[in-house]
């Protein structure tokens, strides 16, 4: 038995390589969920705003009125279809607008205007947002879309 109380260099440094170990597999695991739970909860907004938007004309029989940007949210929000505009992240600004076509088919989009968040918060959720573009969007409106403003 040793005199010293304390652990010794080597098992120190076994320590801490172990904890580096866990965490060279934790992290980017943990990184990949937060990514994961960002892009479902930007889903979740554009699935609530178009339950919003198809309750509103089954309700009313017709379509809302844009404010004077040509935003529609604002009208889903007047009428208590929504509790508020979706703002994530906080510096975004999100807006429901209409596209109508030659023959009058008129689609709804989504647009989410980034210009006022940090470079950092723009990578992630571009990312987000194209791979839910993809999803949804069958290249003409027609589908619905999402357009990313920076």
């Amino acid at each position: 038995m040793r005199g010293n109380k304390g652990f010794t260099l080597t098992e120190l440094l076994i320590g801490i390589g172990i904890l580096l170990v866990v965490l060279a597999v934790a992290v980017p695991l943990i990184l990949r969920h937060m990514e994961n739970a960002r892009a479902g909860q930007v889903k979740e907004q554009v699935m609530h705003i178009r339950t919003a938007l198809n309750s509103y004309i089954s309700r009313i029989q017709a379509l809302p009125e844009p404010d004077s940007s040509g935003d529609y949210l604002p009208a889903l929000v007047q009428a208590g279809e929504i509790d508020t505009v979706p703002s994530m992240p906080a510096c975004s600004q999100w807006h429901l607008r209409m596209h109508e076509d030659e023959s009058g088919k008129k689609a709804f989009y989504v647009e989410v205007d980034f210009s006022n968040c940090p470079d950092n918060v723009v990578e992630g959720y571009k990312k987000i947002l194209a791979a839910l573009d993809e999803e949804y969007d069958d290249g003409n409106y027609s589908g619905g879309d999402f357009i990313i403003l920076m």
